[in-house]
């Protein structure tokens, strides 16, 4: 007997999702972006899809802060939920790697600067993950 289509229970079906193991495995999509960044400025990054890893690099003479909720009208930069990244002259850009799944990332610097970021997004829709909160993001 010969069918086409699947046939069963759709609730046994394989599919990517935000906790399957076997769609951090594989190889992700690269997502390459930059900006300057001006006084005060605060840019929020998007990723198309739940990232893998994260990688951030301080481009400008002045710092950046790397936090996963917005400064604006919280208390993440005076609960200290960030990580500063510096450059100079001496030892070059200064950058860091999340090992972390996310929907998107905040950059922010405090004197105008620039800044480099990578990131290896799996294939798990993003709407599958809530946004990150709690203690260490956002909260004591």
């Amino acid at each position: 007997m010969t069918t086409t289509g699947l046939t069963g229970n759709p609730q046994f079906m394989y599919q990517n999702g935000f906790n399957t193991a076997a769609a951090y495995w594989c190889p992700g999509r690269p997502f390459l972006t930059g900006s300057a960044l001006g006084s005060g400025e605060e840019q929020r990054i998007q990723f198309p899809t739940i990232t893998k890893s994260v990688t951030v690099r301080a481009m400008g003479e002045q710092a950046i802060r790397v936090h996963f909720d917005t400064a604006t009208g919280t208390d993440v930069i005076s609960q200290g939920r960030f990580i500063t990244l510096g450059s100079s002259s001496q030892t070059g850009p200064e950058s860091y790697e999340f090992d972390v799944r996310t929907r998107d990332i905040y950059v922010s610097a405090i004197v105008a600067t620039s800044y480099e970021l990578c990131a290896i997004c799996v294939q798990v829709d993003k709407n599958l993950m809530q946004p990150l909160s709690g203690t260490g993001i956002n909260a004591n």
